[in-house]
């Protein structure tokens, strides 16, 4: 099957930030404790093994994009065969199943979440904005998972909004980095309206992003030390949209996608700090 391929297709890094997303949506909530720390550490991995099962698919349905994209990749550069794809993704996909041995709701999400990842590849990816929220959606419900996991998904809502928006930002600018690849085969903002349209709606929303970022902390959800990752988050956001706005270029969208999910990146950090 090309275990290492496989294993390069789940994209560990995106596949951890899940786990670590799960966990933290979960200790926000007040009632945590102790006895929920394995249930917690049971839904994270769930969740982790499912994102690494959409990533499967998604190589597997974007093989032929790819090739023109990103050639690197486990199945244009032969380390991974489609039959092997299929096997794997079914595996971990299938993993959504555990969210049983925890609660209904945490096996409704789980389920869920795996019937959009296949959705997302199979049609919604083609349908512009509606893929791209959907991938914000998922990235999102993480924390909603943990919050499920033990019994206050509601605390989570605020960090799952700003997952949500900072992810559709950055998903529209890897649209117009991917302007290339996509175009006649894909049909995304970047293609249907241009680069400039497209770009000028992920600056916004990340600048959306960075006004809700003190929810979490005005709704008593995380304490003080999160304020500090929210400003760095903020001004990497900020950096992003400016980016965008002065030169709506492919690679302009580059640079600020690697700058939003730097800026996911150190807000997950915060949320973790804000929350302990």
């Amino acid at each position: 099957m090309g275990l290492r391929g496989a294993f390069e297709a789940t994209r560990p890094g995106n596949a951890a930030m899940t786990l670590v997303a799960v966990v933290v949506g979960g200790i926000v909530v007040p009632s945590f404790s102790t006895a929920d720390v394995a249930s917690l550490l049971t839904a994270s991995a769930i969740a982790a093994l499912v994102t690494a099962g959409g990533n499967v698919v998604n190589d597997l349905f974007d093989a032929e994009i790819d090739e023109v994209n990103r050639p690197g990749r486990p199945i244009p550069g032969g380390r991974l065969s489609r039959e092997g794809a299929i096997v794997a993704s079914a595996v971990l996909l299938g993993s959504s199943v555990l969210g049983l041995l925890i609660n209904p709701l945490v096996l409704a999400i789980a389920v869920f979440n795996a019937a959009i990842l296949v959705l997302y590849s199979l049609r919604l990816k083609r349908l512009p904005l509606v893929g791209n929220a959907a991938v914000s959606y998922l990235v999102g419900s993480a924390f909603l998972f943990g919050g499920a996991a033990v019994g206050g998904p509601v605390e989570s809502v605020p960090l799952f909004l700003l997952a949500l928006l900072a992810t559709l930002g950055r998903e529209v600018a890897k649209d117009v980095e991917d302007l290339r690849g996509d175009a006649g085969r894909a049909d995304t903002l970047a293609t249907r309206y241009g680069p400039g349209r497209a770009s000028e709606a992920s600056a916004a929303v990340s600048l959306l992003a960075a006004a809700a970022s003190p929810l979490p902390y005005l709704l008593g959800v995380l304490g003080h030390g999160f304020l500090p990752f929210a400003a760095a988050a903020d001004l990497l956001l900020i950096g992003a949209a400016s980016s965008l706005l002065r030169s709506p270029s492919v690679e302009a969208a580059g640079t600020s996608q690697r700058r939003i999910k730097a800026a996911m990146a150190v807000a997950l950090a915060g949320f973790l700090v804000g929350a302990i």
